[in-house]
This record gives C-alpha cells, sequence and structure tokens, in this order.
C-alpha cells in the first residue's frame, strides 16, 4: 500500500474538496486526524498498481462523500 499525508487547514467543504481531489489520484481516505480547530490531517491509501487503473478508466469526474467522526480525546 502507498500512503499520503496531506495537511488541510478549513472547514468540512475543504476537506470535501481535499478528498476528491485525491480521490481523482487514485486514493481513497484511510483516516482523517483531528489536530486543532480547523486543522486536519487526511491519510489516503492506494494499491501499487491502482494508479495505471485510475487513469486509463478516468472520463469522467467522480466525487467522494466525505464523513467525518470525531471522538474526544
Amino acid at each position: 500500500m502507498h500512503y499520503r499525508f496531506v495537511e488541510v487547514e478549513g472547514e468540512e467543504d475543504d476537506l470535501d474538496r481535499v478528498a476528491n481531489e485525491w480521490r481523482a489520484k487514485g486514493y481513497q481516505l484511510f483516516q482523517a486526524v483531528y489536530k486543532t480547530t480547523y486543522r486536519w490531517v487526511l491519510i489516503f491509501e492506494r494499491e501499487p498498481d491502482r494508479a495505471r487503473i485510475i487513469s486509463s478508466q478516468q472520463k469522467g469526474k467522480q466525487h467522494a462523500q466525505l464523513s467525518i467522526f470525531v471522538r474526544p480525546v
């Protein structure tokens, strides 16, 4: 598996936008980590052969629905 760590600053719409951008690159959201108010680290994963499959199938835009659950520490 390949993992990417992406730091995001913003609200839920910003998280959705970033998740959709990485999904278009062949990654899926693995985990969202809350840092501080409006700051997150999104962890994306991709299988090694997934990049070739996505690039050959990419004809239309795909959008992901991002759901984030925050558990108090």
